[in-house]
């Protein structure tokens, strides 16, 4: 959920909201994960990292700031981390 919001992609669930479990709930209807999806800006996320182990996406919003995200694709839980001098490369090309 929080990779689509990043890429703006549309989000459409057709399923019964009533027969969701508390945690299917809040991940679907979480107000910050959703302001991102929809910021009126509409830019997408941009890769930052992107390793076997990690992807690190970062976007650009309106108001100036970033919404950033980091997904261990790994098997096994792991701390990541982001130094702040990696975010000014999203005003330039797409890294990989």
């Amino acid at each position: 959920m929080s990779m689509w919001c990043l890429m703006a992609a549309p989000l459409i669930f057709s399923g019964d909201m009533a027969k969701l479990d508390p945690f299917t709930l809040n991940v679907l209807c979480n107000d910050e994960v959703l302001d991102v999806d929809q910021d009126p800006l509409g830019k997408q996320a941009r890769v930052v990292r992107r390793t076997e182990e990690e992807f690190v996406l970062a976007k650009d919003m309106e108001d100036g700031s970033k919404a950033v995200g980091l997904f261990n694709l790994d098997a096994a839980p792991a701390e990541l981390g982001l130094a702040w001098e990696d975010l000014p490369a999203l005003t330039g090309e797409r890294l990989l």
